[in-house]
């Protein structure tokens, strides 16, 4: 009776583990065909990287604005008194990083950025070897040494207003010319060399040419309650103005800035020299402000500014302005003013002007 009660048990453990066979092979069948198909789907639409040793990385900004301007004895070719699209001072654009170890101390990758505005345009296109220990070297179109060299400033005014700079009042009476030197490096095809990212003091040096070449240093770090920044850079390259295009200049110029953390009082100065043609161009901004979270959705920056260039006579701009992040969004909204005196840039052109403006920056 035990014997055949066992048997019996046997037999029904066997059909038990045949069916569950039979139920799995299923699951790889029809069952999941429908599965397969929208995984098949998912994939042909989804963006991936080309290989799996080098990661990708996608990410940019959408930044809007509306500028109104009142200029006195402006070009007529530019009769309009307000403007609504890209803002160029840190314009619209789309950024593609790629990276790959290669060891414990070297590592690869790439930078392509286009930027947005009226045309698409190639901002970065270079590639990079980098070494924890030695540096990184570039080789492409990308950022100067002294790129944004003049610009250094710990709070978020930069989004708003621009250090050293006259535009946009130049870019409203006389879009597309460039009227003024710019104290700042840009980005062109070069050979790069930057220090390792990791240290308080950072050099770089770039070379496009035996004309064209620049070297800086950059340092930040914090004492006590105070936060600080600054940088100092040359360049020799040429005039990229209508006046005086390829023209050989020597250009010195930095920047620096200090903040109070606890109360976000800050202080941004930056300072340049431009020599050309046995002439010499000095500029000098100055910012003051305060940065703090007066609200939930993120910090309010609050600054005020002034500026000096001297161009065949003395060019002043002074304004101030308000930013506002909302850091759920990634959002920044803005609006600044200034009021120029612009005698010098453009004799018998334009005596002054008035820019306000106002927008809004998404980044991804």
């Amino acid at each position: 009776m035990i014997t055949r009660t066992m048997t019996s048990v046997a037999l029904a453990a066997v059909l038990a583990i045949g069916s569950h066979q039979a139920n799995a092979s299923d699951l790889g069948g029809s069952c999941c065909a429908d599965l397969e198909e929208r995984i098949a789907e998912l994939e042909a639409t989804t963006a991936r990287k080309g290989n799996r040793k080098m990661s990708l990385t996608v990410s940019g900004q959408v930044n809007q604005a509306v500028l109104v301007h009142d200029i006195s004895d402006s070009l007529t070719s530019v009769p309009q008194t307000s403007i609504i699209g890209n803002n160029e001072l840190s314009t619209s654009r789309v950024r593609f990083e790629g990276s790959g170890k290669i060891n414990q101390d070297w590592s690869a990758g790439f930078v392509m950025e286009f930027g947005a505005g009226d045309d698409i345009s190639i901002r970065h296109q270079a590639l990079y070897i980098k070494s924890k220990t030695v540096g990184a070297i570039w080789l492409g179109r990308t950022s100067t040494g002294t790129d944004g060299i003049a610009e250094i400033d710990l709070s978020n005014a930069n989004i708003a207003a621009t250090a050293l700079n006259l535009s946009p009042a130049i870019d409203t009476f006389a879009p597309g010319v460039k009227l003024v030197p710019s104290f700042d490096g840009g980005r062109r095809e070069l050979v790069k060399w930057q220090s390792p990212t990791e240290m308080p003091i950072n050099l770089s040096a770039s070379i496009s040419d035996k004309d064209t070449y620049d070297v800086a240093i950059r340092g930040t770090g914090e004492v006590g309650q105070f936060r600080f920044a600054a940088g100092i850079g040359y360049r020799k390259d040429q005039l990229d103005v209508i006046w005086a295009p390829g023209i050989e200049a020597r250009t010195l110029a930095g920047s620096a800035s200090i903040m109070h953390v606890p109360t976000g009082l800050f202080v941004s100065g930056s300072a340049g020299r431009i020599q050309a043609m046995g002439e010499e161009l000095r500029g000098y901004h100055g910012r003051l402000g305060v940065e703090q979270k007066f609200f939930a959705t993120g910090k309010t920056t609050l600054f005020a500014e002034y500026g000096r260039i001297k161009i065949n006579g003395v060019d002043d701009y002074w304004g101030g302005g308000i930013v506002q992040a909302i850091d759920p969004a990634a959002m920044e909204v803005y609006l600044s003013g200034r009021k120029y005196d612009l005698d010098g840039a453009a004799p018998g052109v334009v005596d002054d002007a008035t820019v306000i403006v106002g927008g809004a920056r998404i980044r991804f």
